[in-house]
């Protein structure tokens, strides 16, 4: 890989655990993968994070790895597309999991709809 690749996915990295850092604290960069281990683009979460970004980011590639790699916690991709905002992958188990009671009605979700 390119060094300046490698530089963008870590910038990536960097910006996906400050974006998580507002619902999980302690999230930050995982270090510990530059030694080739396979370990979360990001700890401090209770998730297993791979961070992709680029003009077409491989998501599906990406969600493969998260459930090859994570050690448990639910697999999730977060990925950017250049100048585009970031998305969060989870397999349909995962989401279904975030909401064990029924949604509320869609006047709850007005304020996300934008």
């Amino acid at each position: 890989m390119a060094k300046k690749s490698r530089e963008k996915g870590k910038r990536g990295e960097r910006a996906a655990a400050k974006e998580l850092a507002m619902l999980f604290p302690g999230a930050k960069r995982n270090h510990s993968q530059a030694d080739g281990a396979d370990d979360s683009d990001v700890r401090g979460v209770p998730l297993w994070v791979e961070v992709k970004v680029g003009k077409a980011p491989p998501i599906q590639a990406a969600m493969e790895q998260a459930r090859r790699d994570t050690d448990g916690r639910p697999p999730v991709v977060m990925s950017k597309k250049d100048r585009g905002e970031w998305l969060i992958t989870m397999p349909l188990n995962v989401f279904r999991g975030l909401f064990p009671q029924a949604l509320p009605d869609n006047d709850g979700w007005a304020e996300f709809l934008d």
